[in-house]
């Protein structure tokens, strides 16, 4: 097959191929803008492509010169109908009707320059084809306008990609890459008329702009097809049986081929429900998912937005509380006088207690972004329970509570004390909070190649639910509510990130309500 027959084949194939795109799309919703100007579309190129091809097989100069005219009338419009169809894709019909009012009036003035000198002058050979148009003086403008469409279109695109999101952003992306197919296969139609010596190699790829604008507009609403599938299959069997019910023999025959006709109808109306049914679901499903994507994403920032916000007043926060623990320990020391010294050591427990609840907000904002920091090195794990137990045994007094602690030397653990020693705080801390009455018992003991830390009291216990949650951010047992309804719930998971973090485990144990608890922390012995 030669170039001559190569290119009419192109052009026969364009043409089918584009009104069959333009026909499908058009069913697929008839009240859509953007569907009935994609079809709109389709048809000129259409015109443009048939013509294209009678152009190819023309054996005579006039007849080549008058195709050559013909296919003009559907390219003068492809530019228009291409921006209309972007702003009814996007749509802004209704903001540009002037402009759009305009455009056409000027595209239909090329069209009556069409049939004449003034726009096609003549044909002439070029290349490797026997008659090539050849443009007169209104074509110019005619080109320049085509490429400020084109320019003008992708400017749009452009635009909206940017301030689209999800599906909306993936369709314009494809209607980008159709229009760069499409303006690049167009434009190589046209070096020819000025003697650049280039043949129309990408007449091919108009095609392919039809077939990704297409997509673009069904992205997501593929499984129309199932439905169009699903009603072509069954009206075909309807057919078929509708006229094998006058091929009968007998009446009995005539009988059987109208009921068998029926059932089939009946059945067949059903699956077409049924699937019509399952796409809406699809549909509704692939909705809901782009949509919880979405939130999921808003609800991302936002808690990004609160751990900054956590972290900055954290650290805002420290300081001056620092203040007021240093001048209270002071005045503490100074003071004698009994309810003095009774108001000052209240107001340096209520300090100690806020900047307990800072440490932990800031280390909460910590582990949320990913930058809590470990310092590991070797320590004695008893000393760290001494200066807790020390720290705390004020507070375990005046509630009338006694810590039971035989301090017991462990091999040295590849540790971060400050971070363990919150953990201990945390944990020691709720246990004399939540014990009204009783001992506070703290052991260490060896168990295989771990360390165990266990610290049990016989304060009000827990729910067995209330167990399996208190590690959680924000969460508490509803017992311990009664008792401290004041508590923030992020104490244990703190603890929980940071015993982790030391490739250790966290648990607690209880009996019940008002029967204790007893928390246990393991950690790992050195290698």
């Amino acid at each position: 097959m030669d170039k001559f027959n190569i290119y009419a084949l192109i052009a026969i194939g364009n043409a089918l191929g584009a009104f069959a795109i333009g026909f499908f799309i058009f069913l697929q919703n008839r009240k859509a803008k953007a569907n009935a100007t994609f079809f709109l579309l389709t048809i000129t190129v259409t015109i443009w492509s048939t013509a294209y091809y009678a152009w190819q097989i023309a054996d005579t100069a006039s007849s080549a010169l008058f195709w050559s005219r013909y296919l003009m009338a559907g390219a003068i419009f492809i530019p228009v109908v291409y921006i209309h169809f972007i702003l009814a894709f996007l749509g802004k019909t209704e903001k540009n009707k002037k402009s759009l009012f305009l455009s056409y009036l000027i595209f239909f003035g090329f069209f009556l320059f069409n049939f004449s000198s003034y726009f096609v002058n003549r044909v002439e050979s070029a290349l490797n084809f026997k008659y090539w148009p050849k443009p007169g003086p209104v074509f110019h403008l005619f080109l320049v306008l085509w490429l400020a469409y084109a320019f003008y279109g992708t400017y749009l695109l452009l635009v909206a990609y940017k301030k689209n999101k999800g599906i909306k952003k993936i369709q314009i992306r494809y209607l980008l890459g159709g229009i760069i197919l499409g303006y690049v296969g167009g434009s190589t139609n046209y070096f020819l008329w000025y003697g650049i010596p280039l043949l129309p190699i990408a007449n091919f790829f108009v095609i392919l702009q039809l077939l990704a604008i297409a997509f673009a507009i069904l992205k997501y609403r593929l499984l129309n097809i199932k439905i169009i599938a699903t009603e072509f299959l069954v009206g075909l069997i309807s057919l078929i049986l509708f006229i094998n019910i006058f091929a009968y023999e007998s009446g009995t025959e005539l009988i059987t081929n109208i009921i068998i006709f029926m059932i089939t109808g009946i059945f067949g109306i059903s699956l077409i429900r049924s699937v019509i049914q399952e796409i809406k679901i699809k549909e509704k499903a692939q909705r809901l998912a782009f949509q919880l994507k979405e939130a999921n994403k808003k609800l991302k920032k936002l808690d990004e937005a609160k751990s900054e916000f956590i972290s900055i007043a954290s650290h805002q926060l420290r300081t001056p509380l620092s203040a007021v623990k240093g001048y209270a320990a002071m005045l503490l020391e100074e003071v004698k006088d009994p309810e003095r010294k009774d108001a000052l050591n209240k107001i340096f427990l209520s300090n100690e207690r806020l900047i307990k609840l800072v440490n932990d907000l800031l280390n909460l904002s910590r582990i949320e972004r990913g930058k809590l920091q470990f310092n590991f090195k070797e320590r004695q794990l008893a000393d760290i329970l001494d200066s807790v137990i020390a720290e705390l045994q004020m507070l375990a007094t005046r509630r009338g509570l006694k810590i039971i602690y035989n301090r017991v030397d462990l091999p040295l653990l590849k540790i971060d004390e400050d971070k363990l020693r919150q953990v201990f705080i945390n944990i020691i801390d709720n246990a004399i909070k939540y014990t009204p009455k009783g001992t506070i018992t703290i052991k260490t003991y060896l168990d295989e190649n771990n360390v165990i830390i266990a610290v049990h009291d016989t304060g009000i216990g827990m729910k067995q639910e209330d167990i399996n949650s208190i590690y959680e951010k924000f969460q508490r047992g509803k017992t311990g509510i009664d008792i401290c309804p004041s508590g923030t719930g992020i104490g244990l998971y703190i603890a929980h990130k940071i015993v982790e973090a030391h490739n250790g485990r966290i648990w607690a144990e209880s009996k019940g309500v008002n029967q204790g608890s007893t928390f246990y922390i393991k950690l790992p012995l050195p290698d």
